[in-house]
Order: C-alpha cells, then structure tokens, then sequence
C-alpha cells in the first residue's frame, strides 16, 4: 500500500538531490489557470523515466543496479504512456542532449524539485494545501529550446527511488524486530532495522520550465518498480490526481 510517511527512507535518498539552482518564488498557480493549460494539452513530451534502483544489503550499504534501472524506466515509460492515450493525451519520447547543459540539468533539478515538494500531497492552488505544506511555484528555467525541437506542449518528468533488500537483509529487519520488541523491557532499548523504501515522483512542465502539476507516491514496504504490475497501480494512482476537480 503506497503511504506517505517514509521519512527516514526519504532522509537517506535525498543527499542526491542538492541542486542550490531550483529556489521557489510565490505565484500561486490560480485552479482556472491549472485547468486551462492542462486541458490544452494536446501533446507530452515524455524525458525517459529517471530511476535509481538500489539492492539493499544487510549491513544497509545501497549499490544501485543498472539493469533493474532500465527495467523500471520501461516499465513506467509503457505504463504513462498507455494512460495518457486512454484520456486523449499524445505522448512523444523526448530524447535529452547529452552535449546541451540544459538539457543535461533537467533530471538533476527535477530531482531537487522533489526533494523541496514532497511535502505535497498535490502541486495545486494554494489555497488547496495544509498550512504546514505550502504549495509555491517551482521552474527548472526556460526549456523552449528542448520544447521547439520535440513540438510538445508540456513535458512530463518521472522520477523513481527505490530499494530492494537481499535475503540476509530481510532475515536481519525481521530478527531486529523480535529484538526491538524483547528490548521493551530492558535496560537499553534496540531500534530495528529500517524497511525498504519506494518514492516515486512526476510533474508536468511548461516550456517556462514551471511546474504545472506535481504527484508522488511513496511506500515503506517492499514494492518492487521492476514489475509491471506494480509500477502500473503506482502510475494510475499518481496520474489520477492531475484531473481531479477542486475540491475532491
């Protein structure tokens, strides 16, 4: 079940997302305003999905896996792409320029830009937001460049973190929980071992660079992104949300 409060996994993925070039400015993205640029979307230019998939061993050393990586950005690349279509939404794959520093910053500040919003349930009015979690207006910077050459009318960015624990490391969580529990009533008290984590992240951007729409999902539980299945109830859930009427 995807839940939203993971923050000691989120604690040890962020150190990733440093990225000083992303302050927020405080337009407030009007509910009319949202409304009429989505719906006169006609065509997403879809950046290949950015994800960091790491085994987790027992002793909590994370290394990331390139396979399961390109496994889970096809996966979401299908996934989004499917659902788009279903709601008349033309998706083109956007290919970055290696050799273009704009282009080769756009994933590592959409990265920073999900680590200052993952406090927001959604990217939406202001007023729609919990006083503690303050929706604002984040841009990666003018992208009309990338948006020239794609003719698209936005562009839809993923990102994914997520961890899958070895054998030993799951024997290691479940023993450190009987021991937790036990240590109850001694002396010192025994934290258990951390579950693996998953956050996935997606936004809508103009060719401003502003962010039009934000969604995340999260979980502290094993849900692995290299299944279909799994990356499809992820995908469905988080996608939803752009269509949702205020209020709802």
């Amino acid at each position: 079940m995807i839940l939203p409060r993971i923050l000691p996994f989120l604690a040890a993925l962020f150190f990733l997302t440093a990225a000083p070039a992303c302050g927020p400015s405080l337009r407030e993205q009007s509910r009319i305003d949202y409304d009429n640029q989505v719906n006169a979307i006609k065509t997403v230019g879809m950046v290949s999905p950015d994800m960091l998939i790491y085994e987790l061993s027992a002793g909590g050393v994370r290394e990331q896996m390139d396979e399961w990586c390109d496994a889970a950005s096809q996966n979401f690349s299908d996934v989004v792409k499917k659902e788009l279509k279903a709601r008349s939404v033309h998706v083109k794959s956007v290919t970055l320029d290696e050799n273009a520093v704009d282009d080769e910053e756009i994933k590592y500040l959409f990265r920073a830009i999900t680590d200052s919003l993952q406090w927001n349930k959604t990217y939406r009015k202001l007023s729609l937001c919990e006083d503690e979690r303050i929706c604002k207006d984040f841009a990666l910077g003018p992208v009309d460049r990338l948006f020239n050459r794609s003719k698209v009318d936005a562009l839809l960015l993923v990102l994914g973190y997520n961890e899958m624990e070895t054998s030993a490391r799951t024997k290691a969580r479940k023993r450190s929980r009987v021991l937790s529990k036990l240590s109850a009533f001694g002396p010192v008290r025994f934290a258990p071992l951390r579950g693996p984590g998953t956050y996935v992240s997606m936004a809508l951007v103009d060719r401003q660079g502003s962010v039009l729409w934000y969604g995340a999902a999260a979980s502290n539980r094993v849900y692995d992104l290299r299944d279909p299945v799994k990356v499809g109830e992820v995908a469905k859930r988080i996608l939803g949300r752009m269509w949702l009427k205020e209020g709802e």
